[in-house]
């Protein structure tokens, strides 16, 4: 019998490839050599499946938060690397990017899904509000509108790249994103920031 985590692999193959709506469970069971039924035993249907994509990779935002507070709070620097090493993940991430995909697709999923952007947004604009505390913004920045457009941003890049056929190059891509806006964000601050993300993604590369 298969593993869930096994069948979890091959929904996310079959839903990043395909999209939810065309997705099937026969694609699904022949990834894995088995017949439809042998998937029931796990997940009763292809939304049960793709909630669970959903949710794993909600589930591990705190942890990858965490690796990047600095003195128990983030930063514009740690936003950055973050998102930098997310791009990565989305790259190389088969899980990950169903998730993403999946969410893109929630008005025709068959559960409920959370609502995307939610979480990363509430982030981004603590991260920024906790560097707005520390003097470390642009005088008179709209925090929450700011976050709001990182946000679009990140996830526009991640979507553009991919449909264009350059997921290759996402996270040089997002470090293009974050080139543009940084300035605008936390001023002359911004070159010294980029050096660094630059300088430390090559780990990811």
């Amino acid at each position: 019998m298969e593993t869930r985590e096994t069948l979890l692999l091959a929904a996310a193959q079959e839903f990043d490839e395909h999209g939810y709506a065309a997705a099937t469970l026969q694609g699904i069971a022949d990834r894995l050599g088995k017949t439809k039924g042998a998937l029931g035993y796990h997940f009763p249907s292809k939304g049960s499946m793709a909630l669970s994509i959903v949710e794993r990779f909600y589930s591990a935002l705190p942890g990858l938060v965490e690796t990047y507070r600095a003195g128990g709070s983030m930063d514009v620097r740690s936003l950055v690397a973050m998102s930098l090493e997310v791009a990565g993940q989305f790259r190389d991430d088969v899980m990950v990017r169903a998730a993403v995909r999946l969410q893109r697709d929630a008005d025709v999923v068959d559960a409920d899904l959370p609502t995307p952007y939610v979480n990363w947004t509430a982030l981004t604009e603590g991260a920024l509000r906790d560097a707005e505390s520390n003097g470390q913004l642009v005088a008179g920045l709209d925090v929450a509108a700011t976050a709001r457009v990182l946000v679009a941003g990140f996830f526009g890049t991640q979507q553009v790249a991919t449909a264009l056929g350059h997921r290759a190059e996402l996270i040089d891509w997002v470090l293009d994103m974050w080139r543009v806006v940084l300035p605008g964000v936390v001023g002359d601050a911004a070159g010294g920031i980029l050096d660094d993300a630059a300088a430390g993604i090559a780990a990811i590369r």
